[in-house]
């Protein structure tokens, strides 16, 4: 058992305080638009995206792209299907391209 000390005791009331710091410039919200308010979601999954590429030594290999939700997009006004990928963490766009009447979309 250790006593305490008159300085373990002003830690402890150090630690309590109340302490609160008002902000120096208030910041107003801002409405930010992503590019899909005029879309309407078909189809929705998390998945992993991958392109063809050559690694550090120069060997092709599969390299991953970003994981997120891939979504088939279609366009109100125009009735134009897209495929929008944003990463998980940061909403980053990794793939955004129309799909074309001729591409098949099939499992792999």
């Amino acid at each position: 058992q250790n006593p305490t000390t008159k300085g373990d005791e002003e830690d402890v009331e150090a630690e309590n305080a109340n302490v609160s710091f008002e902000p120096i410039l208030k910041l107003s919200t801002v409405e930010t638009q992503t590019g899909e308010e005029q879309d309407d979601v078909l189809f929705k999954m998390r998945a992993k995206l991958y392109r063809w590429d050559k690694d550090v030594s120069g060997t092709p290999c599969w390299r991953e792209r970003g994981t997120g939700d891939v979504k088939f997009l279609k366009n109100r006004n125009t009735s134009q299907v897209r495929m929008l990928m944003r990463r998980e963490k940061t909403p980053k766009v990794c793939a955004n391209f129309y799909i074309q009447q001729h591409v098949t979309i099939k499992v792999n």
